[in-house]
């Protein structure tokens, strides 16, 4: 698995968090990751992030948060942080309502 070979390679923890479905996990470095836990994973590596912004707002279900650093962020800020740091990136604007939808 190229995150044991890599474990700072956002990109791979960003297709790892994609691969996974709800309730599934995958054992990087012998822990165990969700989906929600690779996207903030990722943002602990790059906060900047725009692709760990979506996913991880994508990935959260109405009324659920996630902890990034020691900030708490809903579904709706994650997508706020996405287009803060990129507001021309048409994937994030047009997904957009799912924020809306959960």
């Amino acid at each position: 698995m190229l995150l044991t070979l890599d474990p700072k390679n956002v990109n791979a923890w960003i297709n790892l968090g994609a691969s996974l479905g709800v309730g599934e996990t995958a054992q990087v470095g012998g822990t165990s990751y969700t989906q929600q836990q690779c996207f903030v994973h990722v943002l602990t590596l790059d906060p900047k992030n725009v692709n760990a912004w979506y996913n991880l707002g994508a990935s959260l279900g109405v009324g659920e948060t996630a902890q990034v650093g020691s900030q708490t962020y809903t579904k709706e800020q994650c997508c706020v942080q996405a287009l803060t740091l990129d507001p021309k990136d048409v994937r994030v604007r047009v997904g957009q309502p799912w924020i809306f939808l959960g």
